[in-house]
């Protein structure tokens, strides 16, 4: 290798995959100088996430919706406005599953005050282009949400605000859609939270501002959000249709507005217990709910569509068991259901089942997605963490 012209070398390195350019950058100064030529002027990182990362893992990390929308050369150009830095920490983030199986674990307890009850529900905000560390949000039997801040060092709790009866769900968003909001930094970050109290709040962790929504007349089990459009599911829905809600923010006070984006009908049972959103790259958004008997329910939803009722649902499946938890992400599809059964599918269609109390011996309480991680939270205190390459098979 030595005895190769720097050009030859050049066009060798250039076609490694990420994880082999990371490792080649420790070989030597020249390697390292070559590869980091790459970072700075060639998008080497940038290239490599769409490589190797699927659009929709991309959009989810990055959490800038509106790359969904774009065609591939536009979504090259648009990406190129961010620092080559932050496709290399996106790459890094996406890959971190096998850092997580394999390094030394750490606990860190978090103390909070005894009248907050049981933790109920848990989100964690992480780290974007201007935003050094993660917060953690947890949910609480009287109504709290809280807020922890440097949970790797000295952890710092706050009230965000609070419900009067029990957190049932709590999820994370941001305001930003496109790569110019990031850069901007007009990407403020949205709270939303379900409660036995019938009410959902959106809260904006950047100005402090938040408002409610109290459509229901029942408790809400559930809320799921893509972008800036958010569903909740609960009891009693049927007469009232179940919303799909659409957050605005006036561009100089960044003031929070809440408005029915679509009406959905069509549900068998009045108990919905899960909900999911999520949108394709030919404006599609598809909302899925599943509901106490089992029926997982599906609408796709046309955003160019002046229509904004819609009645007709498809039933994708009954899974038998009342659905707890729904994971969405483009084609894959995953739904927890009471019986401990975990039902996967790609292709929105056919759906594989998988009994987690035989391989695991414990009962599966709750599941969570995010990027290659596939992770299991089960009733005697642990977590399992399954890699990309075992699931979903």
């Amino acid at each position: 290798m030595e005895q190769l012209p720097k050009e030859m070398l050049a066009f060798i390195l250039s076609k490694l995959d990420g994880i082999s350019l990371v490792k080649a950058q420790r070989v030597c100064k020249l390697w390292y100088d070559i590869i980091h030529s790459f970072e700075r002027h060639f998008y080497i990182w940038l290239l490599t996430c769409l490589k190797e990362i699927p659009l929709n893992n991309i959009v989810e990390l990055t959490e800038i919706w509106d790359l969904l929308l774009l065609r591939e050369v536009n979504l090259l150009s648009e990406c190129k406005r961010l620092p080559w830095t932050y496709w290399r920490d996106i790459y890094a983030e996406y890959n971190r599953c096998e850092l997580i199986r394999t390094r030394e674990h750490y606990l860190t307890e978090l103390c909070y005050y005894q009248q907050s009850g049981q933790v109920t529900s848990l989100a964690l905000r992480d780290p974007k282009l201007y935003i050094s560390d993660y917060q953690l949000l947890s949910g609480h039997e009287d109504g709290s949400v809280l807020c922890w801040n440097n949970i790797d060092d000295c952890p710092e709790c706050s009230l965000l605000h609070k419900h009067h009866r029990v957190i049932t769900d709590i999820c994370v968003t941001t305001s930003g859609k496109t790569v110019e909001d990031l850069m901007s930094g007009e990407n403020d970050s949205i709270v939303i939270t379900s409660s036995q109290d019938t009410k959902v709040i959106i809260n904006n962790m950047t100005t402090g501002q938040s408002t409610s929504v109290s459509h229901y007349s029942k408790q809400v089990n559930t809320v799921s959000c893509f972008g800036l459009l958010f569903l909740a599911g609960g009891n009693g829905n049927i007469l009232l249709g179940q919303p799909v809600w659409e957050i605005t923010l006036e561009k100089n006070y960044r003031d929070l507005h809440i408005e029915k984006a679509y009406k959905l009908y069509g549900h068998e049972s009045s108990v919905i217990t899960s909900v999911a959103v999520w949108q394709n790259r030919i404006r599609i958004t598809q909302v899925l709910a599943g509901d106490d008997i089992g029926y997982l329910y599906s609408w796709k939803l046309n955003t160019d569509n002046e229509n904004k009722s819609h009645d007709h649902q498809l039933v994708m499946a009954n899974l038998g068991s009342t659905i707890k938890q729904i994971l969405f992400r483009g084609e894959l599809i995953i739904c927890l259901t009471a019986d401990g059964i975990i039902h996967v599918s790609t292709n929105s269609k056919d759906f594989k089942t998988y009994n987690v109390y035989s391989s695991l011996q414990k009962i599966p309480e709750c599941i969570a997605v995010r990027g290659p991680l596939f992770v299991i939270g089960t009733k005697a205190v642990k977590f399992w963490l399954i890699d990309k390459a075992t699931w979903p098979n």
